[in-house]
């Protein structure tokens, strides 16, 4: 082992970071359980009433969204508590007993299963609140009112009633098309995009914090107890920069869900004015034949304007509900999309990356092996 030596204050100090119940609400346990817990409460949620399609997808893969993030919050907040209480009791465990005695029991603790990892920080800047980091979401990348914006672009509300009873018989209601799929408060989606990155750069100050932190107590504390609390408390950063990074995966899904809305949008809305186009062709025939009347249906319009004419509506209402099947159910489309929502943070077990158990100390008792197969928290794994 490297020369023992230990300042039991340290250890103290450090734990009040962690996880510590008595640091005032300071703690970076404290920090998740409060702070990142009611900013995902308000910020990582949609409505559940009303919406289309589209939006109602992402409504229930939020939803499973932010029950991930509470169970890891819950996760990370246990290692963290317990590591504060074993940091507090090796550090009482060091003031009961003289340096031999306590040099010997250090001498004995050699944990498997912790390896040191590389994870580099910036040990000359001040640290920062993870909670600073949890500032108002924003919605830019917001879709526009998808609703109003297909409808206005495709002229709907300035073709006659003629033209749209047309289109009614030929399979397409163009109003109640584009609500069923495209209703949806899409700047709420932009929003909790902008959370889940601001949760994200939470864990990134935190793991950062863990490892500073951890620096500042080990230049009064060596030995191999030292030697395991490094180990350990970089496990512990790098599972927090894994879940950072999936984070920022996410919100990289939800900015692709986004963009397709607004892609998908735009080619109904070009498939819609082609409909209108041709019903607009088969209402002028219908005027200029004189038939400016109620026409009763489609076979009498198709004697009066051509069954080509009334046909070629037929093709381009198709086109539409083509492209819109095509979007929702491809191997790429809405749905898959928003299946990878929920699966990104899913993906990324938080709790395989921690250590197995809080941080010990030999003098607490016989040397742990982190990586057995008995979690404190989780059950045999």
């Amino acid at each position: 082992m490297t020369g023992f030596k230990v300042n039991p204050a340290a250890l103290i100090t450090y734990a009040k970071v962690v996880g510590d119940p008595n640091a005032g609400g300071s703690s970076i346990d404290h920090k998740y359980a409060i702070d990142a817990g009611k900013y995902a409460d308000a910020n990582v949620k949609l409505e559940e009433g009303g919406g289309g399609l589209i939006f109602k997808a992402v409504v229930g893969k939020t939803n499973d969204v932010h029950q991930q993030l509470i169970a890891d919050h819950s996760t990370i907040g246990t290692t963290l508590v317990e590591s504060a209480n074993g940091l507090n009791k090796a550090s009482q465990e060091y003031r009961n007993h003289d340096f031999s005695s306590a040099q010997k029991i250090d001498s004995v603790y050699k944990p498997g299963g912790v390896t040191a990892t590389d994870f580099q920080v910036d040990d000359s800047a001040a640290p920062v609140d993870p909670a600073s980091k949890l500032v108002a979401p924003s919605a830019e990348g917001a879709v526009p009112d998808m609703v109003q914006k297909i409808l206005d672009g495709a002229g709907f509300f300035s073709e006659s009633d003629l033209v749209l009873k047309i289109l009614g018989w030929c399979g397409l209601d163009v109003k109640a098309f584009v609500l069923d799929r495209f209703l949806g408060d899409f700047g709420a989606i932009a929003k909790v995009k902008s959370a889940i990155e601001h949760l994200g750069e939470f864990d990134e100050v935190a793991a950062t914090d863990i490892v500073e932190g951890a620096d500042v107590m080990l230049k009064s504390w060596s030995g191999n107890g030292a030697d395991a609390a490094k180990s350990y408390f970089d496990q512990v950063a790098n599972a927090l920069e894994g879940r950072a990074a999936a984070l920022k995966q996410l919100a990289g899904k939800y900015n692709d869900v986004l963009v397709g809305v607004q892609q998908l949008g735009s080619a109904i809305e070009g498939g819609i004015t082609g409909a209108i186009d041709a019903a607009i062709e088969a209402a002028a025939a219908v005027a200029a034949a004189g038939c400016l009347q109620e026409v009763p249906g489609l076979d009498v319009l198709m004697d009066i304007v051509g069954a080509w004419r009334v046909t070629k509506v037929f093709d381009e209402v198709h086109k539409v509900i083509s492209i819109w099947n095509i979007a929702w159910s491809s191997s790429e489309g809405f749905i898959g999309a928003t299946a990878g929502l929920a699966g990104v943070l899913g993906s990324y077990n938080v709790a395989a990356k921690l250590p197995k158990m809080g941080y010990y100390n030999a003098s607490q008792g016989s040397a742990p092996n982190y990586d057995d197969n008995t979690d404190r928290r989780h059950g045999p794994q």
